[in-house]
């Protein structure tokens, strides 16, 4: 079978024609954000019908199954590496969750990224002022301007989109309209 656009995973395999029709078969993925088992397998865990996987601790939700080492690769793989490619039948070189919430594996929260750009969009650490804000937006002080301000800055394929707003509201209403618009063009094209 020819390999369908995609990387070689660590183990050497690739995500083929194959594995897409083999994930197809065992599972299906459900209102556009997580998988169910829809054909019992021998050995298989979790019955028919419930969502398969579990959580991590680095807060992403993961998959073991037997199909992914006949295909030549690590046997559990991150659940919206599957999702992505069951949707799309393309696996990227990264895959960005837009609103930063790593267990939020929505078609529609996923796009394909490389790693600067992924970066772009990490969590906030502890620690910082911004703890109340939403990723993309940050107080700051402007020189020769009173008082507090809000930088917004959103960066994807390159583009730096950037303004400052005087109100918290409206910036957090700014950088969400910003990533709406991001995403009907990504999921539009």
């Amino acid at each position: 079978m020819p390999a369908i656009r995609g990387l070689k995973n660590k183990a050497g395999g690739t995500w083929t024609t194959a594995l897409y029709e083999s994930l197809h078969e065992d599972f299906k993925v459900v209102e556009g954000y997580y998988l169910e088992r829809v054909r019992s397998t021998r050995g298989a865990v979790t019955p028919m019908g419930v969502r398969v996987g579990s959580m991590m601790s680095n807060g992403y939700r993961q998959l073991s199954w037997k199909g992914f080492l006949e295909h030549g690769l690590c046997r559990t793989q991150y659940e919206h590496r599957i999702i992505y490619f069951m949707t799309y039948r393309e696996l990227p070189e990264q895959i960005d969750h837009i609103d930063g919430v790593r267990d939020n594996n929505h078609v529609l929260n996923l796009r394909a990224s490389n790693n600067r750009d992924n970066q772009m969009n990490r969590h906030k650490k502890a620690g910082t002022k911004n703890l109340d804000l939403p990723i993309g937006v940050c107080r700051v002080e402007r020189n020769g301007r009173e008082g507090v301000w809000y930088a917004i800055k959103m960066e994807y394929n390159g583009y730096v989109r950037g303004t400052y707003r005087r109100d918290k509201d409206d910036a957090i209403q700014l950088i969400k309209e910003w990533r709406e618009e991001h995403a009907k063009k990504t999921f539009t094209q």
